[in-house]
């Protein structure tokens, strides 16, 4: 394969595992009772990956949701902390991968 071949194949690669997410103020606990209650309901399995972070698969299709804290610079009267909850296709189909994640974050 040539460089200009592999360069597209690394583009087309990035575009296809294109991450969804949303912007949430509930707690990450909360948020991953929530992602696991909702996941179970489209009966998607679930394990932990860290205290913030699930691992999930459903039809060949592997991803991981994150829930990270979104720092707010230059504010200093914020009362509310703000929540990013990642997902990011591992491996599967990326159609597949956009209309699970789609359903959860909808929900949110």
């Amino acid at each position: 394969m040539n460089s200009a071949a592999a360069a597209a194949a690394s583009k087309k690669a990035k575009f296809d595992s294109a991450a969804l997410c949303t912007i949430t103020n509930k707690e990450p606990r909360g948020v991953l009772r929530e992602v696991q209650k909702l996941f179970s309901d489209y009966k998607v399995l679930l394990r932990s990956a860290s205290p913030t972070s699930l691992k999930g698969e459903k039809n060949r299709v592997r991803f991981e949701i994150n829930v990270t804290p979104i720092a707010q610079v230059g504010k200093t009267d914020v009362k509310e902390d703000l929540y990013l909850v990642h997902s990011n296709r591992l491996a599967g189909d990326v159609v597949a991968f956009r209309d699970v994640c789609r359903r959860l974050l909808i929900k949110l």
